[in-house]
């Protein structure tokens, strides 16, 4: 009977050790951060926050408007931050006002606005 109680305590032993080691990998990639793919050169990115966005069926007609904004490139939408990620293309000039202005049509309110990188004419030339 004494080697049944080893083989016992070794396999919960190696249970216990299967599940620590999986719990251990899945937060090692939940806390690693999507690496962000770097833009075209002369690709313009601005961040806007918008408030109240509480679902993410919402998000289709936030989108929808910043890409009705001509020379809107793409947007996609972070339920998670509240906020819009707004890419522009080369030589366009998409301004603060347009921004707002499609947060306003969608039935929003906008928090704050804040350019990562202005489009560039030049590269719209080449």
């Amino acid at each position: 009977m004494h080697g049944f109680a080893n083989a016992k305590l070794g396999l919960w032993l190696g249970l216990g050790l299967m599940v620590a080691q999986s719990l251990a990998g899945s937060a090692t990639a939940a806390d690693q951060v999507p690496v962000k793919p770097a833009l075209p050169p002369g690709y313009g990115e601005v961040q806007v926050v918008v408030l109240g966005v509480t679902a993410p069926f919402f998000t289709f007609g936030l989108v929808k408007r910043f890409e009705q904004i001509p020379g809107v490139e793409h947007t996609s939408f972070n339920l998670k931050r509240g906020t819009a990620d707004v890419i522009v293309k080369p030589g366009a000039t998409v301004t603060d006002d347009d921004l707002r202005h499609a947060v306003r049509n969608a039935s929003y309110s906008i928090g704050s606005i804040h350019w990562i990188a202005h489009p560039s004419a030049k590269a719209a030339e080449n």
